[in-house]
């Protein structure tokens, strides 16, 4: 979040016990005379696998140091515990791996690897471009702890094997405008599924086929698809700003899988029709 005075920070908002109540755990800006770490810029954070007080935060210092700093956030305000500052441009996502590693992605083409086991601070490593071109990248979406589906302010997108960065394992088909977040899920015990929310064809769906990778594109829709003639309808230009996979709870439209995105439009909750999605309210 943005605070005061051109500084950044993190607000931690917490639910527990038996409501579904969210409270604000620690709030940005602190409380007058508490100490916190000072930011200039803050893009994104993900809590690192099995934890829920460590997180990975894309973060740009009061220096101006393009850097990923990690935090401690059982403690009001969260804790700065360390940074890694090898980016020469915004650092725009970070995607966690597992418990000890993570990805960074930056507007200066780069998309690290880093390990905490490794104490030096500096990249475990780095992903080879192949024949994609030098555009920044935007974002950075990991599955089980080796997939990766990587996104340009080109509206590239690629795929590559978190253990053997080198060179992508495919380059997927690119889209219109650039690419603001992506994700990556299993649909139940079917194929990798994709969703990709874009400065300017809205979302859109990724299924991936295959040892070789291909994929599919398709734009999500709005209202009824018949599901036997999936018809696919292109929205006209539109910014969508996230997309997130969540399982529903049972309740009113019942429970299961559900894709929320947002966007210039409003908020959308999308089902997943066979190879794309329909947005259902």
């Amino acid at each position: 979040t943005w605070g005061p005075g051109d500084l950044a920070g993190l607000a931690v908002l917490r639910r527990g016990g038996g409501t579904d109540i969210w409270q604000v755990a620690s709030p940005w800006p602190p409380p007058t005379g508490a100490s916190a770490a000072a930011a200039q810029r803050v893009s994104r954070a993900e809590f690192l696998d099995g934890f829920t007080s460590l997180v990975a935060v894309g973060q740009t210092s009061a220096a101006g140091v393009f850097e990923v700093g990690l935090y401690d956030i059982a403690v009001a305000p969260p804790q700065l515990l360390g940074v890694r500052a090898e980016h020469t441009g915004l650092v725009t996502d970070v995607c966690a791996l597992s418990t000890a590693t993570f990805m960074s992605a930056s507007l200066d083409a780069s998309l690290l690897l880093w390990d905490l086991r490794v104490g030096d601070g500096r990249p475990a490593a780095r992903a080879g471009r192949g024949s994609a071109t030098s555009a920044g990248f935007s974002s950075v979406a990991a599955l089980a702890e080796t997939l990766l589906l990587s996104g340009t302010i080109g509206g590239e997108l690629a795929l590559f094997d978190a253990r053997a960065l080198a060179r992508p394992l495919a380059l997927l088909p690119a889209v219109e405008g650039a690419i603001v977040r992506a994700r990556l899920w299993v649909d139940g015990g079917g194929p990798v599924v994709g969703a990709v929310a874009t400065s300017g064809a809205g979302l859109c769906s990724l299924t991936l086929s295959g040892s070789s990778h291909g994929a599919e594109l398709r734009h999500a829709t709005r209202g009824h698809v018949d599901d036997e003639l999936m018809a696919e309808v292109v929205p006209s230009p539109r910014l969508c700003y996230d997309v997130a996979y969540c399982i529903r709870g049972g309740g009113r439209g019942g429970g299961g899988p559900v894709v929320l995105a947002c966007g210039a439009w409003g908020v959308t909750q999308y089902r997943s029709l066979r190879k794309d999605m329909t947005g259902a309210s």
